[in-house]
């Protein structure tokens, strides 16, 4: 009996031990798992530190699933847009300047849709056609170049604008007077207009965006001025000229054309000082 009292108790095996630490490690894992996905926090841990709620988003983004909640319009920018679209056309100044846009772009859709077409009626050759193209592009290069000194000069983009509507008068008549001119070679000097009535009105197109726009909608103010210019504008000129080319003739369209762009010319500098 004495024997038995005094037997020490059995050790733990290297194997028994080992097992105890892999069961240990098994269960502090399983705890960091919990507590990335989000389901429960680890006891004595707050989730003020922001830990839980960052493992959830890495969970979510790992399944491809979003945090974020539908919107019940299931339009969330609807609202927001209209508004930036009442503050830039509440602005009188804004107005002008888009009917401005407009007027531009009316003058534009005649040169670009029919110029071609009327000078091949008027017999001119394949090459010249190709000529007029170099040499409207070359026209914009150096009316870029000097541009931000040529606003300066003239006190701003408006007079600029004004510039830009008074070469395309004078293009457009230019064009209607070109068939007694003697040589359709003449159409040479009449397409470095194109410096001005593009490179000179867009440029001071975007100068003037600038200065009109509300606060951060910059973007949104030269989106609108494209939409009116290069889109609006651009196909009632290029369908009105159509339907007066048809009856009348590329003559009468030209001389309609300048018609148009001096009488909407007048309006915008009405409409500015009323």
């Amino acid at each position: 009996a004495s024997r038995a009292r005094e037997t020490p108790a059995p050790r733990s095996t290297s194997k028994q031990r080992a097992q105890a630490h892999k069961d240990a490690g098994d269960a502090v894992g399983t705890a960091d798992a919990r507590d990335i996905s989000g389901d429960t926090a680890p006891r004595g841990r707050s989730l003020d530190d922001g830990g839980a709620v960052e493992g959830a988003g890495i969970a979510n983004e790992a399944s491809g699933s979003s945090s974020k909640a539908p919107h019940p319009d299931g339009c969330p920018h609807t609202a927001t847009f209209r508004a930036k679209l009442l503050a830039i056309f509440s602005r009188r100044e804004s107005l002008a300047f888009f009917w401005t846009a407009c007027v531009m772009g009316v003058a534009l859709g005649m040169i670009e849709a029919f110029n071609f077409i009327y000078l091949s009626e008027l017999g001119a050759s394949k090459a010249l056609l190709g000529l007029t193209l170099s040499v409207t592009t070359l026209a914009d290069v150096p009316v870029l170049h000097f541009l931000g000194a040529a606003m300066k000069r003239l006190g701003g983009p408006d007079a600029l604008l004004d510039v830009c509507l008074g070469a395309y008068v004078a293009r457009m008549l230019l064009y209607a007077t070109l068939p007694h001119f003697g040589s359709l070679w003449w159409v040479m000097p009449v397409e470095l207009l194109h410096g001005l009535t593009f490179a000179a009105g867009f440029g001071a197109a975007c100068e003037k965006n600038k200065l009109l726009a509300p606060p951060g909608l910059e973007t949104t103010q030269q989106g609108v001025f494209s939409a009116l210019y290069a889109g609006l504008g651009t196909g009632v000129g290029a369908l009105l000229g159509g339907l007066v080319a048809e009856r009348y003739g590329f003559q009468i369209m030209f001389l309609f054309g300048a018609y148009l762009t001096a009488t909407g010319w007048i309006c915008t500098n009405l409409f500015s000082v009323l």
